[in-house]
């Protein structure tokens, strides 16, 4: 019987590593090309050709003069370590590439992804479940394991083998948009047990996860993609709130952490570091004190909280030296590898250090567990479906009900849908008659009060005051409650996902019964 190379691969790395009699050996054997190749998760979308030109270009000798570097001959000729799916279109399509990467490459890549909702969140013709907000409602923490089990199961027909999710930071300042309903909510509690739960679930199904980002991205208004976010809080402060999700998760055996693109001057005050580059954070705070033994992630080196700092090169060396194990989405790797190689002859990196990370990377490795067989229906069972269906069906929120609305004869209430991004408003529904208004496309910032215009504003509150038996039901950011306080019924749906608004419609109907709480102080 035929095993395929990648299925080879990762079981002669799994009985290497763990049957050596000396693994130091191993790592001694690899050039220095290999060993620092292994740092790198690189950056592929599908506007990248040359994966599918593979098939013709398999065998021809990389052209090293080449200044543009893609995936090919990074693989090839710089060793790397591992592959990031931005996005790949479909779902055969991205399995296609991966496989065909894993195929050119020596010792297995890793595959990592941001699957946080899953692998419709990249992916266009993959199943979306519920966002992190959304799920901070459900109060049946077992959901959320079962959800990061499907998920992994899903990586896994994929052939992605890390997940970079859960997001454990909490959201506790209402400005965020960049981390917003990618959070469970601004409780702590609420966030370490929805995130360990998650962990777990993707963890049993052979997937690594990655708590996403250390030491906590919760309370910042800039977004790291264009400039670098500062937190002024003490780190008593912090201990108390944004490290809690982190540590509970360390101490529950999460196998790889993400740092953030933060500046935090109470752990490091040299002028525009972020945890990413700082000793302080990933070195002594995350493993010294924290007790932390897995991998270290930075986040995207080519986000400018980074890139406006510091050049391609500098930017790694710093990374490696601040205890991180994987280098992610550097923006030049033949730069950054020959930095690294200077770092070495100057001594600044020790090659003892080196060897350590690269080990403790292939150890990684040799955990994990080859793909299954690709088939489109794997991605879209029966279970799965069901499970986004009890999902939403456990978020939905009843956030008030004063004049007990709910619930009430769907046949006899009128219904005005508005989506606050076209502008376009119903008439004004009859006096003291109950009417359900639904509210859609909401947006993420609080300057503008979530997309919902003065004009949309003005008239729901007419509508208000005009007739108070009205049944508000927002399909969107749970943080616009606040513009609606004098509103005596309010449905919470999260999102305009199909699905939510079946589950809001079984509650409104009596059907069901509204177990969502709110994930956030409202």
């Amino acid at each position: 019987m035929e095993i395929k190379k990648p299925i080879l691969l990762f079981f002669c790395l799994h009985v290497i590593i763990n049957n050596a009699h000396n693994t130091d050996k191993i790592v001694q054997n690899m050039s220095l090309d290999e060993k620092l190749g292994q740092l790198f998760i690189d950056e592929v979308s599908n506007k990248d050709t040359d994966i599918k030109q593979l098939d013709e270009i398999q065998n021809q000798i990389i052209n090293t003069g080449q200044i543009k570097t893609g995936p090919i001959e990074l693989i090839k000729k710089y060793k790397i370590g591992g592959i990031h799916f931005t996005g790949y279109g479909t779902l055969k399509n991205c399995f296609n590439a991966i496989n065909k990467l894993q195929k050119i490459s020596n010792i297995p890549l890793f595959i990592s992804q941001d699957f946080e909702w899953g692998l419709g969140m990249r992916l266009q013709d993959a199943i979306s479940f519920p966002k992190n907000m959304t799920l901070g409602a459900i109060q049946n923490d077992n959901l959320i394991y079962e959800l990061g089990r499907e998920i992994g199961r899903q990586c896994r027909i994929l052939g992605v083998n890390i997940n970079f999710a859960p997001v454990a930071d909490i959201n506790n300042n209402p400005a965020n948009q960049v981390i917003g309903h990618r959070s469970f909510g601004d409780d702590k509690y609420n966030v370490a047990r929805k995130s360990i739960h998650f962990m777990r679930g993707l963890q049993s199904a052979g997937v690594i996860a990655c708590a996403k980002h250390f030491c906590g991205h919760g309370d910042t208004q800039t977004d790291s993609h264009h400039d670098l976010p500062v937190i002024y809080h003490d780190i008593n402060r912090l201990e108390q709130i944004e490290l809690y999700p982190f540590k509970q998760l360390i101490d529950a055996g999460v196998k790889s952490i993400m740092s953030a693109h933060i500046h935090v001057p109470d752990i490091d005050s040299t002028p525009n570091t972020s945890i990413t580059l700082s000793y302080n954070a990933l070195t002594e705070l995350l493993q010294k004190i924290l007790g932390f033994k897995g991998l270290i992630i930075t986040d995207a080196l080519n986000m400018k909280a980074i890139s406006k700092y510091f050049p391609a090169g500098q930017a790694e060396v710093k990374a490696f030296l601040a205890g991180n194990d994987i280098l992610l989405m550097s923006t030049d790797i033949p730069q950054a590898i020959n930095s690294l190689k200077d770092a070495l002859v100057s001594r600044l990196i020790s090659i003892e250090e080196l060897d350590r990370r690269v080990l403790k990377i292939l150890k990684s490795k040799s955990e994990l567990k080859p793909g299954s067989k690709y088939s489109y229906s794997n991605f879209h069972t029966p279970h799965a479906k069901e499970l986004k269906r009890k999902l939403f069906e456990e978020a939905v929120t009843l956030v008030r009900d004063e004049l007990n609305l709910i619930p009430s004869n769907l046949n006899n209430l009128p219904v005005l849908r508005i989506r606050v991004s076209d502008n376009k408003l119903p008439e004004q529904p009859k006096k003291d008659k109950p009417v359900i208004i639904e509210l859609h496309d909401l947006t993420k910032s609080p300057k503008t009060n979530y997309g919902i215009t003065p004009e949309c504003l003005n008239f729901l509150n007419e509508c208000n005051s005009g007739n108070g038996k009205i049944i508000l039901v927002i399909f969107g950011n749970p943080y616009a409650l606040k513009l609606f306080t004098n509103f005596k019924t309010i449905l919470m749906g999260y999102e305009s996902d199909p699905e939510a608004q079946k589950a809001a419609y079984k509650i409104i109907s009596g059907k069901l019964k509204p177990k969502g709480k709110l994930p956030i102080s409202a």
